[in-house]
């Protein structure tokens, strides 16, 4: 309820996600002992390095006055991935302004390309692609810190953060 307002913006039920914690310890520190849902060494990492425990939530926007089937952005953008820190897939959104080829590249902590995982020419509007982990072989990747990269037309590029748990 929070959430809720005149906007519509709504928490979509039983989506709450806290990582690192086991379920039966919600508002206890990670590290509170009986806690399986990881090592206690890992525990004890995400204890010291912050108070908070990551979580993720699902909402929905049933009404707004810029979003609609006529709606084009104005420019060139690149949004967080959702989930993130993600598993075992995650969803990767853009918007283009006008007609142009795109390609989407992801890079290790290294910046060598893991995988392109889309190239070809996008109409403006909104697009989503939806990622397993694998590198160009078909290996899952290890856990870890990677970054998307989306390309436009060869003149514009935004580059974000991810995490893949396992």
């Amino acid at each position: 309820d929070a959430v809720r307002s005149e906007n519509a913006i709504d928490y979509v039920g039983d989506s709450y996600t806290s990582f690192g914690n086991d379920g039966q310890h919600l508002n206890s520190s990670v590290n509170y002992s009986g806690n399986r849902a990881v090592r206690d060494e890992v525990a004890n990492a995400l204890y010291n390095a912050s108070d908070h425990l990551p979580v993720y939530a699902e909402f929905e926007i049933s009404a707004t006055d810029r979003i609609g089937p006529d709606y084009r952005p104005q420019k060139f953008a690149l949004y967080q991935n959702y989930p993130n820190p993600f598993n075992s897939s995650t969803t990767l959104e853009y918007f283009v302004p006008t007609k142009g080829e795109v390609e989407v590249n992801i890079y290790n902590l290294t910046g060598n390309i893991v995988t392109t995982i889309q190239r070809h020419h996008n109409s403006s509007g909104q697009y989503s692609l939806n990622w397993d982990p694998k590198d160009e072989n078909g290996n899952y990747l290890s856990s870890g810190i990677y970054f998307y990269q989306i390309r436009f037309s060869d003149y514009s590029s935004q580059m974000r953060k991810m995490i893949l748990m396992k």
